[in-house]
């Protein structure tokens, strides 16, 4: 197997390891002869990743058959952030049992790992009501805002078109953030931490999709390409 990117195909695909290296420590990605994808859950089964690239968005892609490696999400974060350039390499033949990445006159030999628990695709029946699309400086200073009163949940409510972002405690609430949305008005509780692990400040914009007592889903696609985390709602 070997696959190149380039250009923008590239940087999407790094921009995908910053939230998923805080979400879980290691990850199987797969490789079929006409696209890349992978799918991971953490290991409190709360937030859901879906990442997919079609082999026309790489540069180069040869892959006869499927393939499967498990790598560490945190080491694969730190290789392709420490190529500085715009095409990046991945392959299994430098060094055999190890997933070679090239880049910038660099390589990285990354150890394989087993996978005790895959994820499982999403129900077919998942319908959400409302949508939003929200800058990521914003999200991260409502979020930023939020804690100061209650580091577990947010409180998303939306009504007479617009989201408002909220925390309390026992005696203190915080309100923050007025996002334009389409669809029905709702209200769902969510966890901070998570909402901050599928922050990818490595896009300048999100797709939020939600309902009331809903699964949320945080929708960075773009083109041909495919990311999206689903997390389920506090109750």
């Amino acid at each position: 197997m070997k696959v190149i990117l380039k250009g923008d195909h590239a940087k999407f695909f790094k921009g995908v390891w910053d939230s998923l290296k805080t979400l879980v420590t290691e990850v199987e990605m797969n490789f079929s002869p006409d696209k890349f994808y992978l799918k991971t859950i953490d290991s409190m089964g709360v937030c859901f990743a879906y990442l997919e690239m079609p082999k026309e968005d790489f540069e180069e892609y040869v892959c006869e058959k499927e393939e499967k490696y498990c790598i560490s999400t945190l080491k694969m974060y730190g290789a392709l952030w420490r190529i500085k350039g715009d095409t990046i390499e991945l392959n299994d033949t430098a060094k055999p049992g190890k997933f070679t990445i090239n880049g910038d006159k660099k390589e990285f030999n990354l150890g394989l790992y087993t996978i005790d628990v895959k994820a499982r695709d999403l129900p077919d029946d998942i319908k959400f009501t409302t949508t939003a699309n929200v800058p990521t400086k914003e999200m991260k200073e409502i979020l930023d805002d939020l804690i100061v009163v209650n580091k577990d949940e947010v409180i998303l409510t939306g009504v007479d078109g617009k989201i408002v972002f909220s925390a309390s405690d026992d005696v203190s609430d915080a309100g923050s953030g007025s996002i334009p949305y389409q669809g029905e008005p709702m209200n769902v509780k969510l966890a901070h931490v998570f909402m901050r692990k599928v922050l990818n400040m490595g896009f300048d914009e999100v797709k939020l999709s939600c309902g009331t007592n809903y699964p949320a889903k945080f929708d960075y696609s773009k083109d041909t390409k495919k990311l999206f985390y689903v997390i389920a709602p506090r109750v």
